[in-house]
């Protein structure tokens, strides 16, 4: 019995010794010290003198602007950041804080908002170039179809384009509005910073949805003038 009340007090002191200290979270996306990441909202990103959101900004870097990181763990507790999922509601993206250096300025920010790629320029709407760029150039797939409309056999058809680094373009037309799908093999994250990029002076997209399953992410909508 004083054996058993002997390991039981040895085991809460492991316990309280094991919680007493600060835990070093690990990054939301595959960076280490010394690599250099984009700032991926298109609004920028807040650099604060700490990791706390309730932290003075030391300034905004601007949309692309490149970051070298500083230090990969902080002690912190994991983030959650609401967005917008482009259709009138909100998605999560988790993160974690990070130090950063950009330019001669030196702070935390959080990590949800960076990517290892760089984003297309506001002023730049050259898509598929951009793509082909990032991901690679592409193949491209055509597969013919048929639908039955009012007794009628109606064509259309469905152009894949796979790019063989992390993107696969589906887009299928039928009564002149396209149907497409993106399905990006990247962080949900890094996946969501494109799909916003995307959007941007995207009028004609109708019922945006996004999809994350855990190894990738999808968003699909129609485009109808």
């Amino acid at each position: 019995m004083k054996q058993l009340n002997a390991l039981t007090r040895l085991a809460l002191l492991v316990f309280l010794f094991a919680v007493s200290i600060p835990q070093l979270v690990l990054a939301a996306e595959n960076y280490k010290t010394g690599d250099k990441l984009f700032v991926a909202p298109t609004s920028g990103l807040k650099i604060r003198i700490q990791p706390n959101l309730e932290a003075p900004a030391i300034t905004t870097l601007g949309y692309t602007t490149p970051v070298t990181i500083v230090d990969d763990t902080a002690v912190a507790k994991p983030l959650q950041i609401k967005v917008s999922d482009f259709n009138e509601g909100t998605l999560l993206l988790t993160g974690h804080w990070v130090k950063v250096k950009a330019g001669n300025t030196t702070g935390f920010v959080f990590d949800g908002m960076l990517s290892k790629y760089k984003g297309l320029a506001l002023s730049d709407y050259q898509e598929d170039a951009y793509y082909t760029a990032t991901f690679g150039k592409p193949t491209s797939v055509t597969i013919p179809k048929t639908k039955m409309e009012q007794g009628h056999k109606v064509a259309y058809e469905t152009v894949i384009k796979t790019y063989p680094e992390g993107l696969t373009e589906e887009v299928t037309v039928y009564d002149g509005c396209p149907n497409v799908t993106y399905t990006f093999n990247l962080s949900f994250n890094e996946a969501y910073w494109l799909i916003s990029r995307m959007m941007i002076g995207a009028d004609a997209v109708q019922d945006a949805k996004i999809n994350n399953t855990g190894k990738t992410t999808t968003l699909t909508y129609y485009s109808c003038s």
